[in-house]
This record gives C-alpha cells, structure tokens and sequence, in this order.
C-alpha cells in the first residue's frame, strides 16, 4: 500500500493521509471546506467539498452541531471502550496542570484527543449500573481509539482497583 501526506491550509487539521487501494485513492477529511482527492493511476484531481452531509461513523475530524459551532464529538454517541487507571502523582497532564490521584481525571486516547481540543470537558463513564463524572486532563497514548485511562479515585467509582481493566460506556457530557 502506498501513504501520500498531503497537507493543507485549514486552521484545524493540517495533515491528510491518504491510502492507495487497487490504483484508487481514498481520503477521510473534516466536512467543511476539505480537500477531497480521488485518482486514477496516475491522475490526481482534487476538489474542494463543502457538504455538510453527516455520517453514521464517528472520526477525530470536526463536526458542527446545530448552531453552526464546531464540535469534535456529540454527545450524543456511547463509546465502548477498555478502561484502566493510573496514577497522576500530581504530575502534570496533556491539557498543561497538576492532577491528583484523588481527582476524577481521565486520559484519552490520542485518536480521542484531538490535539487537546477536549481538555477540561467531562465524560460520563458507565460500568454495571455504576456512574462517574470524569475531567479530560490527559492523554493516554497506549489506549485503543476508543479506550480510556482513569485516575484511581474515578476507577473505584466502578470497581475495585485490583480488578485493573473493564470496558466501560462512555460519553462527552
């Protein structure tokens, strides 16, 4: 399989891969004013999509919501993802301050986090009839895309530390 990177002038995302399949090229792109590419061999035409048509799959790339605002991800969508926790030791996280195991903090995956673009939002995390309200103040780049790391006080919200992984539902509140 051959990758191109083709880059862009938009103020969001700046970087777009795109994958070649059988002499074609495909290119996910954020909805608003993105270059969408398609080729043939060796031709390449690029034009510029302004559909602001939605789609049953989620991705990292922008969205805008009702009032013409841009919003990473609705909250409306559940994710199922694997949960474990770590321990912030008052260390500081991706969104820039210090974070104590005592605080209900989650890291994100770095699909999830979107350079930073949900830092200080919350999610609400399901587990077995159980509920926590977690703050988006890291990242965790060993989780899958939709996997999620909790400090320990969120974590025993929904079980036993010792139990170290569940998948939970979530969702950005």
């Amino acid at each position: 399989m051959t990758v191109i990177e083709v880059t862009s002038v938009l103020p969001v995302l700046t970087r777009h891969v795109l994958h070649h399949v059988d002499h074609n090229y495909s290119l996910t792109v954020p909805p608003l004013l993105s270059p969408a590419v398609w080729a043939h061999s060796n031709e390449l035409d690029i034009k510029w999509n302004t559909s602001l048509k939605a789609t049953y799959m989620r991705s990292p790339w922008p969205e805008l919501d009702g009032e013409g605002k841009q919003e990473y991800f609705p909250s409306s969508i559940d994710w199922i993802g694997k949960t474990t926790w770590y321990t912030p030791n008052s260390g500081i996280g991706a969104c820039g301050a210090p974070m104590q195991n005592s605080d209900h903090i989650v890291a994100l995956s770095s699909n999830q986090n979107a350079g930073g673009a949900h830092c200080w939002k919350h999610i609400g995390v399901h587990y077995k009839g159980k509920f926590v309200d977690a703050t988006i103040g890291d990242l965790c780049p060993g989780c899958g895309h939709t996997g999620i790391d909790l400090s320990p006080s969120a974590f025993e919200k929904l079980a036993p530390l010792d139990d170290r992984r569940i998948q939970v539902t979530w969702n950005y509140e």
